[in-house]
């Protein structure tokens, strides 16, 4: 059950609130977001923490709706949009 490490840090409720902004945010662009989890650290991050690692990769969602705004300005929504990407975290 190696996912479950995640859930130290993670509750479902956190995983919601992220799926959620992820909707939000692709209602401005046609682009698409996923976020993913990585269950190993890389050579160059094996001595940082778990938080030194989310606010290097990830850390405030704020950030996840002004990409949305960058990404609107190269791809704009359009009116045949369809959600390609599940707005899921990927674990």
């Amino acid at each position: 059950m190696k996912n479950q490490l995640i859930y130290e840090y993670f509750s479902d409720d956190d995983f919601l609130r992220i799926s959620n902004c992820i909707g939000e945010t692709e209602k401005i662009t046609s682009g698409e977001i996923r976020i993913s989890i990585k269950e190993t650290k890389s050579f160059s991050d094996r001595n940082r923490s778990i938080i030194e690692m989310a606010q290097k990769e990830f850390y405030n969602p704020t950030e996840l709706i002004e990409m949305g705004k960058v990404l609107s300005e190269y791809f704009p929504i359009k009116a045949d949009d369809t959600n390609e990407l599940s707005n899921k975290v990927v674990l």
